[in-house]
């Protein structure tokens, strides 16, 4: 019970969980039960092969760093498509609207020209 409340203690720091799991030798192997009731409450997900009573810890952790930085990789890349997205939808958006406005004036020439209205021309 002491390892499992100081794992929920330490689980958002996992460096101090890295220190109490070497210090204290309770730590370094749990039980099914006990990491049954971190990944229900703490959601640790860690992981346990079928069959497998006893878990190492110190390998669970390194497996956690290894998620949580796959995770912000991930991450990272998600926010850099999203930013990519938005550019492209932004540099769309300002094409679409130089087409248009070069069509409206090319439409006023045109009703200007059929109406016999002087046209006034702009130096771009």
């Amino acid at each position: 019970m002491k390892e499992v409340l100081s794992f929920i203690k330490y689980l958002q720091d996992a460096d101090r969980l890295g220190e109490v799991v070497e210090a204290d030798e309770g730590f370094r192997h749990l039980g099914r039960a006990e990491v049954d009731v971190l990944n229900v409450c703490a959601g640790a997900n860690l992981e346990m092969e079928k069959g497998e009573e006893v878990i190492n810890v110190c390998l669970a952790l390194e497996e956690m760093k290894r998620r949580a930085v796959e995770k912000g990789v991930e991450e990272e890349r998600i926010a850099a498509e999203e930013k990519r997205i938005v550019l492209d939808v932004s540099e769309r958006d300002r094409e679409t609207q130089n087409c248009a406005f070069r069509c409206s004036l090319t439409y006023a020439a045109s009703i200007c020209s059929w109406t016999g209205i002087p046209s006034v021309k702009c130096n771009d």
